[in-house]
């Protein structure tokens, strides 16, 4: 078991509305069982502040064992995301506090998926986090694992938000997807929105692809 006084975190700051916010970043890629009882305590909060019946099965806490889409039941039951599958960026805003988390995971030997059960509370919702602390070091990860392209899944009851603000952030103009430079230009700028449904992990979803490898052209029958 890791010490908890030995964790390792980096403390970033935000600029915000004319005010400073600060936080503690983590890039998780191994030993996900140390970190159970935050997270459950953070899925918890998410499952009762959200309002859609997808987002509370996706952060189901109490009984997650019995939801194959939750993220405690592909963390703890499937175990996606170890020998190296997958990593989640955790994003808190006091000691053992989680204020927004997201994994990326191995999809194919081609494909990772980030922002993968994505959730900010709701008191942060309106700050640029995404961009700013959650993306960058998914694809780092992702280019350092291998992988050719990120992509991350809108589902159908998050077409007309999500799809729209990821436009706009593209033009600069989404304050709460942020547009940070991150390694270099706008995050944003390199993604693709696919306007058509794709068959992926079971259902259809819009995807929106980020390339890694310019040259490599995706195979959507890898997809499924």
């Amino acid at each position: 078991m890791i010490n908890k006084k030995n964790k390792q975190s980096n403390e970033v700051s935000l600029k915000f509305m004319k005010k400073e916010y600060m936080f503690s970043f983590q890039f998780v890629e191994k030993d996900f069982d140390y970190y159970y009882d935050e997270i459950f305590e953070f899925c918890e909060r998410a499952e009762k502040e959200t309002t859609l019946d997808k987002t509370k099965n996706n952060m189901k806490a109490e009984g997650w064992e019995k939801y194959p889409e939750s993220l405690l039941y592909r963390l703890y039951y499937s175990r996606k995301y170890d020998d190296g599958n997958g990593a989640l960026s955790i994003l808190y805003d006091s000691p053992g506090n989680i204020c927004s988390m997201a994994g990326v995971e191995r999809h194919t030997n081609n494909i990772a998926i980030m922002a993968k059960r994505y959730y900010v509370r709701r008191k942060y919702r309106f700050m640029p986090l995404l961009s700013n602390f959650i993306l960058g070091p998914q694809v780092e990860w992702a280019t350092k694992k291998g992988f050719k392209v990120c992509l991350i899944t809108v589902n159908e009851y998050q077409r007309h938000t999500v799809l729209q603000l990821f436009k706009r952030a593209q033009k600069r103009k989404a304050m709460i997807l942020g547009d940070k430079v991150y390694p270099e230009g706008n995050i944003y700028e390199k993604m693709q929105i696919v306007p058509v449904k794709t068959f992926i992990n079971g259902e259809y979803q819009f995807i929106i692809v980020h390339k890694i490898d310019d040259n490599y052209n995706l195979d959507y029958e890898e997809l499924k």
